[in-house]
């Protein structure tokens, strides 16, 4: 298993450009989520450090040899460890909210439901990016791998546009905060450099993607902006 991971300045790139593509749908949806229920701004260091830390915990416990228990008991203490500093130090801070604050409003007879909200969907974000910094760990570098995140962060983003479009045309709901071409084109771009990397490292045993890949997520990059700007001329046509 540990042969799969190849050990190259190559694929240190591509692990970071990786890194890169995640991070990218997963702050969109995390500001958005945050901003458009409780009016939170979401700065990249808090995902980059959930990110981080999860996947130098699963690293470190991939390439030890464990009991099972103690595996989870190490994951489960570095996950509680990581949620709780980078909430306060990275979340509550950037937005004058300090953590025992926001956890004794729990606590409030008068006004529970929002702070248990909060924490709720801030557990929920937390809990994805680490599953997704697992995942990295856990998958062998290989062009099909590529192309399933690069699908995968084009329906995220495809399917908040989409959602930020509905709120807009039909409820009267502008949510600008995230502006998501200053993540979509990061996004793509870590995609690129990813693709190009992984097809220039002049192995032999290259793994192709069966389907033609590379044509694949041009054509579906491409029907991505086809529909985006057909969503965008729906919502200004006057009625």
């Amino acid at each position: 298993m540990q042969s799969e991971m190849k050990r190259s300045p190559e694929s240190g790139f591509v692990h970071v450009f990786e890194a890169g593509m995640d991070l990218c749908w997963l702050q969109a949806w995390t500001a958005f989520l945050l901003h458009a229920l409780f009016a939170y701004q979401v700065p990249l260091l808090f995902l980059l450090s959930v990110y981080g830390c999860g996947f130098m915990t699963n690293y470190y416990c991939y390439f030890r040899k464990r009991l099972r228990i103690q595996v989870f008991l190490v994951k489960a203490i570095l996950f509680s460890a990581t949620f709780l500093g980078a909430t306060h130090f990275f979340l509550f801070r950037y937005n004058s909210n300090a953590l025992p604050n926001q956890l004794s409003r729990m606590f409030n007879a008068y006004d529970p439901l929002v702070a248990w909200g909060l924490m709720l969907v801030v557990l929920v974000m937390t809990s994805i990016t680490w599953r997704r910094s697992t995942i990295h760990v856990l998958k062998p570098l290989s062009p099909e791998n590529v192309y399933l995140r690069l699908d995968l962060g084009i329906a995220a983003f495809f399917s908040l546009s989409i959602l930020k479009l509905m709120l807009s045309a039909k409820f009267n709901v502008t949510i600008l905060y995230p502006d998501l071409k200053y993540l979509f084109f990061p996004f793509f771009l870590f995609g690129l450099l990813t693709i190009g990397l992984m097809l220039s490292t002049g192995n032999d045993n290259r793994q192709y993607a069966s389907g033609f890949g590379r044509m694949g997520f041009v054509l579906s990059f491409g029907a991505v902006m086809l529909w985006e700007g057909w969503g965008w001329s729906f919502c200004f046509i006057p009625k």
